[in-house]
Parts: C-alpha cells; sequence; structure tokens
C-alpha cells in the first residue's frame, strides 16, 4: 500500500476520530449540567410534558363571581327586590362561563376548567426552573413530528453525543456509533440551519455577509464538518490505531493483502 493510501486509510480517520471525540463528549457531557428555564421556554417544555408546574402555579382559570354592589350585604341578587311601585322584580341570573373543552367538573368546581389541552399556564413574571441543559433540545421539537418524545429524543441526543463520542474515539463499533452521530447532526442541521437557509434562499453569499447571521452561519458549516466527518467514518472505518482493527484485523489483513 503506498504512503497515500495508507494515510487516506489510517492516520486521517484517526485525526478524525479525535476531532469527534473531543466535540461529542465535551458537547454531550455539557448538556447534563444545570440551567435556568424562564418566561416561553418554560411554559414550552411545561406543554411538552418535560417539567411539572412548580409550587404556586395554578392549572385553573378563576371562575366568575358575581360582584356584590357597593354598600353590599343585602343578600339579594343584583336587580332583585321590589320597584318603586312595589311591583316585584324577577331577580338577574348571573351570567354563567361556559365549560371549556378538557375541563373536569371537579376542577370546575374548584375554580373553572383547565386553562386547555395541551396547553400550560403562563409562568409568573420572573419564575425560574433549574434544570438540565438538554432540555433545550426538546423546546427545538415543539411542532415538529418528534414533539410527543420530545423528552426522550433530547436525552437519546445527549447519550448519542457523550456515549458514541467516547466510542468513536477508541474506535469500539465505530461505524455505528459513527452513525448515530450523523444522525444528531442531521437532526440538528435541519432544526437549526435549515430555517435560515430557506428563509435566505440558500444564498452563503448573503449569510457570510450579514452580521446579524455571522454566529449561526458558522455553526451551520460546523455541524456540516461534523456530519461529513462522521460519515467518513461510516464509509471508510476508524483506521488502524483502533480497538476495532485490534479486536476484528483478520478481515482487514485480507483487504490489505488483496490490494
Amino acid at each position: 500500500m503506498a504512503f497515500s493510501q495508507s494515510c487516506a486509510a489510517n492516520f486521517v480517520p484517526f485525526l478524525a476520530r479525535l476531532v469527534l471525540g473531543a466535540v461529542f463528549i465535551t458537547a454531550g457531557a455539557s448538556k447534563l449540567g444545570q440551567t435556568d428555564y424562564t418566561g416561553d421556554d418554560l411554559r414550552t417544555l411545561r406543554e411538552l410534558g418535560v417539567l411539572a408546574a412548580g409550587p404556586g402555579v395554578t392549572l385553573h382559570r378563576a371562575s366568575y363571581s358575581p360582584q356584590d354592589p357597593a354598600g353590599g350585604g343585602s343578600g339579594q341578587p343584583i336587580g332583585g327586590g321590589q320597584d318603586e311601585g312595589g311591583t316585584q322584580t324577577p331577580p338577574t341570573t348571573p351570567p354563567t362561563v361556559p365549560p371549556t373543552s378538557g375541563g373536569t367538573d371537579a376542577g370546575a368546581q374548584q375554580g373553572g376548567g383547565d386553562a386547555g389541552a395541551g396547553q400550560a399556564p403562563t409562568p409568573p413574571a420572573g419564575e425560574t426552573v433549574r434544570s438540565y441543559k438538554l432540555y433545550g433540545i426538546a423546546t427545538m421539537l415543539k411542532g415538529t413530528p418528534g414533539e410527543p418524545y420530545a423528552k426522550y429524543l433530547a436525552w437519546a441526543a445527549t447519550i448519542a453525543e457523550l456515549v458514541g463520542g467516547a466510542m468513536v474515539l477508541v474506535g469500539l463499533f465505530a461505524r455505528f456509533w459513527a452513525l448515530s452521530l450523523v444522525g444528531v447532526m442531521g437532526v440538528a442541521f435541519y432544526l437549526t440551519s435549515w430555517p435560515m437557509l430557506t428563509e435566505a434562499g440558500f444564498n452563503i453569499f448573503a449569510l457570510a455577509s450579514s452580521p446579524e447571521k455571522g454566529v449561526q452561519n458558522a455553526i451551520m458549516y460546523l455541524q456540516l464538518s461534523l456530519l461529513v466527518m462522521s460519515l467518513g467514518i461510516v464509509v471508510t472505518g476508524p483506521g488502524a490505531a483502533s480497538l476495532d482493527r485490534f479486536l476484528f484485523k483478520g478481515g482487514d489483513e485480507g483487504a490489505e493483502a488483496e490490494s
């Protein structure tokens, strides 16, 4: 085997594995850290069922209660009693609020029906919930086919990054784990960079010169680079300096002999 071919089959995959391992191990580990969620992100996570409503957050809408007229205490409904002519006037029935869909009888008795099917109440101003950083992935899945499984997909992506990065680094079942990284980066590209590309009409030169899109533009190319490097491991294998070559070297030696 020529030197250039040896480098292409062994040295380049080794360098790619080093980069992929460093990127995905640190990325997966960082997602296990804690961060604060508030505002729209917090409401989205509650709607997706990722985070439960905290103490002090009402899940019911306040029911209508007729106000007592000024100087109340008469005990009669508004409009009840007698007019100046002494005739009895029928009492005025207070307006009622129709039940909302998804409400329960118990909820209506305790203060109204549920806030709405699939909708969480708006968190009070300043409310903050601290949880895993990986749930930021779940917020991006709202409105996508993966919405019902947002929590599990966020965990799956984190495990794929952390475990997959380590396995690719040492070269154990490298093709399988590299394929999982291809999937992770493909989904990340679709959720974060694809909308930006379509909005710009696929004009990559306009994106490169846009100061507002500079950071996201760089992230897009990073995603593509990691995707291509992972795909390269899937196609060519992890190279000589890997556990796969050490454990399953019979087939590789035969292939080298044929070449």
